[in-house]
């Protein structure tokens, strides 16, 4: 009577090498994920102080009157104040705030004319590094149209590029 093979089945072993492997890529996946959802909330969290910056700026507008904005950043957190409105708070703050150089502010003023215009160009917000190996800091940029006044989120506009470009158009 012929033999038949017996079923071949996995070693101990064998098990455990596989269950490491999938362990470790769970593990780098999890770090890139934890790291994508923390530049998300950032990113929400600029869109949101750029959507209040340019509520004052349509506050200004509808009224016919100035609207002064002051953002302030502490350890515990952001505050957007609008005068007139009501604040904003952001805790713990995403983000610390920057100048139009770039240089590191507590307290940066936003003043709106009834025309809806500001003599600021653009407001920093500085996302730490997140990570040892990764050094340095982001700074996303809430720029100020230097004809109307209205804010917007993106890369940070050199004001003499603006000029320069605008004086050679014919």
């Amino acid at each position: 009577m012929p033999r038949h093979p017996s079923p071949r089945a996995f070693t101990l072993l064998e098990l455990l090498v596989v269950l490491a492997i999938v362990g470790a890529l769970a593990g780098l996946a999890g770090v890139g994920l934890a790291r994508s959802l923390s530049r998300d909330g950032s990113l929400q969290s600029a869109r949101a102080v750029a959507a209040s910056l340019a509520g004052a700026r349509v506050a200004a507008l509808r009224t016919g009157r100035p609207v002064q904005a002051e953002l302030l950043s502490t350890p515990d957190h952001l505050l957007l104040t609008l005068t007139p409105g009501s604040p904003r708070r952001w805790s713990p703050p995403p983000f610390t705030l920057a100048d139009e150089e770039g240089r590191p502010v507590e307290r940066l003023a936003i003043s709106f004319a009834a025309s809806g215009r500001t003599p600021s160009s653009a407001v920093g917000l500085v996302t730490p590094a997140r990570d040892s190996a990764a050094p340095g800091a982001t700074i996303m940029w809430i720029n100020f149209d230097p004809i109307s006044g209205a804010p917007a989120l993106g890369a940070r506009k050199d004001p003499h590029t603006v000029e320069a470009t605008a004086e050679a158009a014919p």
